[in-house]
């Protein structure tokens, strides 16, 4: 398993874990979660972004991507 869907994982372990105990998190949690698993979803777009322009040669494209990722 790779470390792309680390929050994903970890959310669906979360739910798991809650429905077993019955147990209903709040707004702030839900929140919380949501915002965690679209900053993942964009760095993982940005990332394929990168890997596609270093794929056609594009080396800035590359480079922009990249570091726009590793900045999430």
């Amino acid at each position: 398993m790779t470390g792309d869907s680390t929050v994903a994982n970890a959310l669906n372990f979360s739910l798991v874990l809650e429905s077993l105990a019955k147990a209903t998190p709040n707004f702030r949690a839900n929140l919380i979660r949501m915002i965690g698993l679209e900053l993942e979803r964009i760095a993982t777009h940005t990332g394929d972004l990168s890997a596609l322009a270093n794929d056609v040669a594009y080396l800035i494209g590359n480079s922009v991507f990249g570091a726009c990722g590793r900045l999430l």
